[in-house]
């Protein structure tokens, strides 16, 4: 299931109830992740794409989802999450960044982790160690996954390009 900008008020209980299911799902994910590492997470704006945690919308303050993420992490200082302490912290950024209000990325310093939940309901993971966080990510997601919810871990490595000029 795919969604680009999560849900409205005006959508239907369906869809509401399957984009909060997957959103429970990945969140799981995430703090099993975390959990998996044994390590506190870091949230701060140097660790967002453009070093930006929230949208910029006209009418965002109008949300009150939005109201309560940014209330709690105000841009200029950063935030340390522990398991399971901010068991909710992480179910507030899933939902958040899935409907496009927050760009929120989680560190993981020890092991220099970004897990970054996106609009599009799926979840970045960035690592300058791919194969060693791969054999952790893969039985994570596996749990996760099921025949309604086809959850996998897709790498993307690097990409070389050749051109016969140079």
């Amino acid at each position: 299931m795919f969604w680009d900008g999560g849900v409205d008020a005006d959508s239907s209980l369906k869809e509401k109830s399957e984009f909060y299911c997957l959103a429970e799902r990945m969140s799981r994910i995430i703090k099993d992740i975390i959990t998996e590492f044994d390590e506190h997470v870091l949230v701060d704006k140097v660790f967002c794409e453009n070093e930006k945690m929230f949208a910029d919308w006209v009418d965002l303050s109008k949300y009150e989802l939005f109201r309560e993420v940014s209330e709690l992490f105000k841009s200029k200082q950063y935030y340390e999450i522990s398991l399971p302490e901010d068991d909710k912290i992480i179910d507030l950024i899933v939902e958040s960044n899935f409907r496009y209000f927050t760009y929120i990325s989680l560190y993981l310093p020890k092991t220099k982790l970004i897990i970054l939940p996106t609009c599009h309901t799926e979840i970045l993971v960035y690592s300058d160690c791919s194969d060693k966080i791969v054999e952790v990510l893969e039985p994570i997601v596996a749990k996760h996954s099921d025949d309604k919810y086809k959850i996998m871990c897709k790498r993307y490595g690097t990409v070389s390009v050749h051109n016969e000029n140079t």
